[in-house]
C-alpha cells in the first residue's frame, strides 16, 4: 500500500492534480469526481513505471511539510501497487 498526497487546484473550470512528491506527477480532471479518479491512475501509473524502470520511489511527505496554495485542496490518495498492476496488465497498459 502505498499513500501520497495529492494538491488539487482549481484552474479554469477543472481541477489540477499534482503529487509534489513524485517528480513530473500532474494531471487535471473535469471535476472532483474525475479529478479523484485521475488521481489515483495517476499515482498507481507512476509507481508501477518507477519500479519497471529500477528508480527510486520517494518516502511521501507529511501533510504539514507540503506547501498547497490557499485555494487548493490537500488529499490522501492511496493504491494498492498489486491490485494497480493486475488492473493494468488486464486492461492492456
Amino acid at each position: 500500500m502505498y499513500l501520497y498526497y495529492a494538491i488539487f487546484t482549481p484552474s479554469a473550470g477543472q481541477f489540477a492534480i499534482e503529487f509534489p512528491d513524485l517528480e513530473g506527477a500532474f494531471s487535471c480532471g473535469e471535476d472532483m469526481d474525475e479529478a479523484l479518479y485521475m488521481a489515483k491512475d495517476l499515482l498507481e501509473g507512476w509507481l508501477i513505471t518507477a519500479e519497471e524502470e529500477g528508480d527510486p520511489i520517494p518516502a511521501p511527505s507529511l501533510p504539514d511539510d507540503l506547501l498547497v496554495p490557499e485555494d487548493a485542496l490537500l488529499l490522501p490518495i492511496e493504491v494498492d501497487l498489486d491490485q494497480a498492476k493486475e488492473k493494468h496488465f488486464l486492461s492492456g497498459e
